[in-house]
Formats: structure tokens, C-alpha cells, sequence
């Protein structure tokens, strides 16, 4: 197994008959007694190579390599493995996020069909109510049968037209009046409806007249939706909460407070 070369442990030339082994990986020969091999070790090598025409040996600065290169590669394969195991973490986070998004956007399209039709039902509400006013504190009849009170309504409504000294009757001009919320002790309000925008606006108008008179207790005002009426409410509660909590002692000495104003529905 010898070759005409130098050997790579001791750096002599090879004789004819000198044993010798070469590396697997670098090419290079050794004599077997520089190589460290035993005599039983080479023997097989031999008959390894006798039998299969080859034969494997690494000398020992290729054996440290390959060491040195299968920890390096076992490091790269750990962190070949690990790179995949958080790409498909990521994946699932994405796949999760997406899906996230996904319910978020349904979530927020629901919303906004939401709103969007309780802003119909607000506007359509509203415009129901356009023409109509409320009438808070007049005597509520007490006969028994329905369109006996209903007519009862009307001649107390006709009373208080006259009073504020208006053009207005309910033969010509309302529509409808009814009672609202459950019967009790004191009379409840009453719903009137206007054929007309002029006669109603009228009617509010003028309301002021009825101070002075035996229909004192009476308040008219405008038929507010719930939205209307909370949002009237919460202005009155901010103009609190700011004179008791933004008001500087100059504004105080200068008697400065925050009012809601404007007419009810128009606040």
C-alpha cells in the first residue's frame, strides 16, 4: 500500500517495501508505525481492502477536522431544526393573527351595519316625531270609555290654544293626540300630532302664554326621541361637571358659568 511519496507524519520519502496507509479524506500516505496504527489494525485494513478494494483511515489532523466539522454541522443542523421550529411557530401566530383580523373585521362590519341602521331608526324616529309635541301636566279625563277621553283631550288642547291666543284647533290642524305610559295617579303626558310644521312650531312658540293662567302647570314641549332626550341630559351633566371642575377663580370672579342653551331638541 505503499506510494512513492512523502509521508505525512514524518516527512521522509517512502521505500519500495515501506507499509503504508493513506487518509480517506486528505489523500495523503503515512507509514503505518507513523500513522499509530496497531500491527492487528493494519492487519485488517489489509484484508478490508483485499476483500472490497478499499480501505478507511483518516490520519489524525483530518479526524480532528471532521470532528471539529460534525460539531459545526450538528450546530448548524440544531440550528437548521430550531429556524424551522419557529417558522412554524410564526406561522401559527400569523394563521392566528389572520384569523384574528379576520373575526375583528366581521366584528367591526356587524358594528357598523349596527350603527348604521340604528342611525336609520334614530332618523326615521325623528322624522315620525317632526310634527308632534308633548303636553305634560293637563287634567287627564277620567270617563271610562276610550274615544270619549280622546275627545275630552281635544277640548283641553282647544283651552290651551286659546289661551296662547293662536290660530290653531284641533279640527284643523291635529292629527292625532293619545296618552302615553301606563295609567296612575297623575295624569299622564299627551302626544299630539300636527298636520302641519307651521301650527306645531306655533304651538311651542307661544307655549310661554300659559304662565298666569289657570293652565300654568302645563308644559308643552317638543317630542323627543330617547337619543335626543340622553343627549340633552348628558350636556346638562357636562356644564356641571365643568363649573364645579374647570372653572379657574378668575372665571369665578368674573361670574362666568357654562349653560346649556338653545331650544329643547336644538341644545
Amino acid at each position: 500500500m505503499a506510494k512513492s511519496t512523502d509521508c505525512l507524519s514524518c516527512g521522509q520519502k517512502f521505500k519500495q517495501k515501506d507499509p503504508g496507509v493513506k487518509c480517506a479524506i486528505c489523500g495523503l500516505w503515512s507509514h503505518v508505525p507513523c500513522s499509530g496504527l496497531s500491527a492487528e489494525f493494519f492487519k485488517c485494513i489489509l484484508e478490508q481492502f483485499k476483500a472490497t478494494g478499499r480501505a478507511y483511515w483518516a490520519c489524525r489532523s483530518c479526524n480532528t477536522y471532521a470532528e471539529k466539522m460534525n460539531h459545526r454541522l450538528k450546530e448548524i443542523e440544531d440550528k437548521a431544526t430550531e429556524a424551522v421550529r419557529l417558522g412554524e411557530e410564526n406561522e401559527k401566530e400569523i394563521r392566528k393573527m389572520r384569523e384574528d383580523m379576520a373575526q375583528k373585521n366581521d366584528q367591526l362590519s356587524k358594528k357598523q351595519e349596527s350603527s348604521e341602521a340604528n342611525i336609520m331608526a334614530e332618523m326615521n324616529e325623528r322624522e315620525a316625531r317632526r310634527k308632534n309635541i308633548v303636553v305634560y301636566g293637563m287634567e287627564e279625563s277620567k270617563n271610562g270609555e276610550g274615544r270619549k277621553r280622546i275627545e275630552d283631550d281635544k277640548r283641553g288642547l282647544d283651552t290651551i290654544f286659546t289661551m296662547l291666543d293662536i290660530n290653531v284647533s284641533c279640527e284643523n290642524y291635529v292629527e292625532f293626540c293619545r296618552r302615553v305610559r301606563e295609567r296612575g295617579e297623575h295624569s299622564r303626558p299627551l302626544v299630539v300630532g300636527f298636520f302641519t310644521d307651521w301650527s306645531r312650531s306655533t304651538v311651542l312658540k307661544h307655549s310661554k302664554r300659559l304662565d298666569g293662567t289657570e293652565m300654568e302647570n302645563v308644559t308643552v314641549a317638543p317630542n323627543l326621541t330617547h337619543q335626543q332626550r340622553k343627549a340633552e341630559s348628558d350636556l346638562a351633566h357636562e356644564a356641571e361637571r365643568k363649573n364645579v371642575e374647570e372653572l379657574t377663580e378668575e372665571d369665578l370672579s368674573k361670574n362666568l358659568i357654562w349653560k346649556v342653551i338653545g331650544k329643547k331638541g336644538q341644545k
